[in-house]
């Protein structure tokens, strides 16, 4: 798998951010690593009034009226803080990322399969997860957060 990953780090707030795409197209989660749960909480209740961030230890967010995306080739927002940056916290946002990845281009992600074999759909959200889940993990331990 290829990460098509651009990094930015904000040295003032110690701040990582980049992008991971499930297909390796133009469709992309823009992603957040906060230094801190506290400064995550604070951005999440900024951004998103009325959601409880008590026990948020990472999240993935999207617009849900098509006008708020800021590009039209953003499917959301992936946010992890590097207190709780473990394999499993990250392979569990990227199966959100990539549920709203499969549900944005009209996967069916509740299709059965014929019991000998997985579905395509099912297939190519599995594709999905490991895909965003490679490209999260090469960042995180290039940029040695992980």
């Amino acid at each position: 798998m290829t990460s098509r990953s651009k990094v930015t780090t904000i040295e003032a707030d110690d701040l990582l951010t980049f992008r991971v795409y499930p297909e390796n197209k133009r469709l992309h989660f823009d992603v957040f690593v906060w230094p801190s749960r506290r400064r995550m909480r604070e951005y999440l209740r900024e951004a998103s009034p009325g959601l409880s961030v008590y026990q948020i230890l990472a999240c993935v967010l999207w617009p849900t009226n098509e006008a708020d995306r800021a590009r039209k080739t953003q499917l959301g927002e992936i946010h992890f803080n590097r207190q709780d940056l473990g394999s499993d916290t990250i392979c569990h946002e990227a199966t959100h990322a990539a549920l709203r990845w499969a549900r944005y281009i009209g996967i069916d992600v509740g299709e059965a399969g014929d019991g000998s074999s997985a579905p395509d759909s099912e297939e190519l959200v599995a594709y999905a997860v490991g895909t965003i889940a490679h490209q999260l993990e090469t960042v995180l331990v290039d940029k040695k957060y992980k």
